[in-house]
């Protein structure tokens, strides 16, 4: 899963991407600092209706 964590991503005039597309490299995989919904993840909402 790719999460689209655009920190830092600028291009410059030549084409050539400024630093900052490093955040790509490392967030291409889950992990468990990645936001996204898993079983572990609780909603705080899902307790207001019980």
């Amino acid at each position: 899963m790719l999460v689209g964590l655009g920190v830092g991503r600028q291009e410059t005039g030549d084409g050539r991407q400024k630093t900052g597309d490093y955040f790509y490299l490392f967030f291409r995989h889950p992990t468990p600092y990645t936001l996204h919904p898993t079983p572990h993840t609780l909603h705080p909402k899902r307790f207001d209706a019980f």
